[in-house]
């Protein structure tokens, strides 16, 4: 039986899906390709900031392994300069790791919870 709001309508499956089947696919296909096209730039996006994330972090813990590897020297030679310019260093990229942005991609409520499989 159909909706009150469809016997409301003129004509409700023209005005739903276009006036030929042809219509309707190429309209189809044409939703499906902006949706899918979507789905890959919100994903490009994800994986672009997970990349910078992890240049950051990798930054970071080049940062600390060179300080340990300074504390350890300097004992010996006494290189204070270098451990002052590693250190700010350190908290510069500490301080840039914490602004970058991660987006997560909730697949559910984008209809695709079958990427969770």
């Amino acid at each position: 039986m159909a909706n009150p709001t469809n016997l409301k309508l003129k004509e409700p499956v023209v005005e739903d899906y276009g006036s030929s089947l042809e219509e309707a696919f190429r309209r189809g296909k044409r939703e499906t390709t902006t949706h899918h096209r979507a789905i890959l730039y919100m994903c490009k996006e994800h994986t672009t900031a997970l990349e910078e994330y992890y240049e950051a972090r990798i930054r970071v813990e080049e940062i600390k392994a060179k300080l340990e590897i300074l504390k350890t020297v300097e004992k010996v030679f006494g290189v204070i300069e270098e451990k002052q310019t590693l250190e700010a260093e350190l908290l510069f990229a500490k301080k840039s790791l914490k602004a970058i942005h991660v987006p997560e991609l909730n697949w559910f409520k984008l209809g695709e919870g079958w990427m969770y499989d």
